[in-house]
């Protein structure tokens, strides 16, 4: 970037946006950036010595996240005239969920796209179906801006359809956190009441996502209000990556070649359908609560009963191999070993194994109580996901 000319400005601020041309849309089909007007200027704040400046530029790529990203177009709103109506009014996702809105049928996977995380999965189109439509602060370089009117190439709807942001720090801040940022107090069963701060973290994800709570939680000092929410182990539905690691490990079990059951296979998980996840992340938005955390979850059950549940749906029974969990977290240790290696990232890490070792019963009580969640009975689910990779 910088042989190309670039300027990077460190410690520096971005105030608000306005358009330098009547007509913004009017450029959109020129091909060559030499050939561009200026459009935008950017208003900018020096950190250091709280100098104002300003600059010019022809495009913008808004990377800021979901918070600063909805704080620049709020302060941008009046000089913006093309952003959607829904600016200010409205619900801001975090993480993948907000990137669903950029997903038209036929669209090729990839990471920035489908999320790593659990809301990665739910279908822009559930969310539409409930009149949501979801902003996007992730690094795109779109026409205009991320949480404006979103065009993607080969999408044949206009782009009004994809476009009109839905950004409301003001009301509500919907955070979808991670159980695995947190520490349990020792309970039979596990609810909100029991999360803890974590003293060490198996991955960086669920460092960012305990960091990011913290994050939220400090806003919300000066008046923010948020609900976080914590999936369990979600399965169902939807793109077979790492954040459907659940219905993968179901897919690859059915195809016997995920056969091993450690310890076998006795350790407890809340296993909890990605719709009713949906569905409940939607309750969370919709309601009055404010300042709350919710743990959707589903039916409490083993590894060995789900495998022995998808066997008796598939109509066959499949492989499996048992392992003692000393051998597992070795052939975990021999796996991190070939990865360093070969530098490429681990299947599985010593870490990340003992964390999916736990057994812990958990209770979404509170979530049923105060937003009506509901939990479809697994076996239903189970069926319901199956059928669907029959069909893969």
């Amino acid at each position: 970037a910088k042989k190309s000319g670039m300027q990077i400005l460190t410690e520096t601020e971005a105030l608000s946006i306005r358009t330098l041309i009547p007509n913004v849309k009017s450029t959109k089909r020129m091909t060559n950036i030499n050939g561009l007007p200026f459009r935008y200027e950017v208003k900018c704040r020096d950190t250091k010595s709280d100098e104002l400046f300003a600059v010019k530029t022809k495009l913008i790529i808004l990377g800021g996240g979901t918070i600063g990203t909805a704080k620049l177009l709020l302060n941008s709103k009046k000089n913006l005239h093309f952003l959607g109506d829904h600016v200010g009014k409205n619900i801001a996702f975090n993480g993948s969920v907000k990137t669903i809105g950029l997903l038209p049928d036929g669209l090729i996977e990839g990471d920035m796209f489908s999320g790593r995380s659990h809301p990665g999965m739910i279908s822009y189109h559930f969310f539409d179906s409930h009149g949501i439509t979801i902003s996007s602060a992730k690094p795109l370089p779109i026409t205009v801006v991320a949480a404006a009117r979103l065009m993607l190439e080969g999408e044949n709807r206009n782009p009004l359809y994809w476009g009109e942001a839905n950004v409301d720090l003001m009301k509500k801040f919907i955070f979808v956190s991670s159980l695995a940022g947190h520490q349990f107090l020792q309970q039979p069963i596990i609810n909100e009441s029991c999360l803890t701060e974590s003293e060490q973290y198996f991955s960086k994800y669920a460092e960012s996502k305990a960091k990011a709570e913290k994050l939220v939680c400090e806003y919300s000092k000066s008046g923010l209000k948020y609900i976080i929410i914590y999936p369990t182990r979600v399965f169902g539905i939807g793109p077979l990556t790492d954040a459907n690691g659940a219905t993968k490990a179901i897919y690859l079990y059915l195809k016997n070649r995920l056969p091993f059951l450690i310890d076998g296979g006795e350790q407890f998980s809340s296993w909890a359908f990605v719709e009713d996840v949906a569905r409940g992340i939607i309750l969370a938005a919709n309601s009055n609560m404010s300042n709350q955390r919710y743990i959707l979850g589903g039916e409490n059950k083993t590894l060995a009963y789900v495998y022995r549940l998808a066997d008796k749906i598939y109509g066959k029974k499949h492989l499996k191999v048992y392992l003692k969990i000393k051998s597992a977290l070795r052939l975990a240790s021999v796996l991190e070993f070939n990865a360093k290696l070969m530098r490429k990232k681990p299947i599985i890490t010593r870490e990340w194994l003992s964390f999916v070792l736990d057994s812990y019963k958990i209770s979404s009580e509170k979530a049923i109580t105060e937003l009506n969640y509901n939990i479809t009975p697994i076996e239903t689910a189970l069926e319901k996901t199956i059928n669907w990779l029959k069909t893969l």
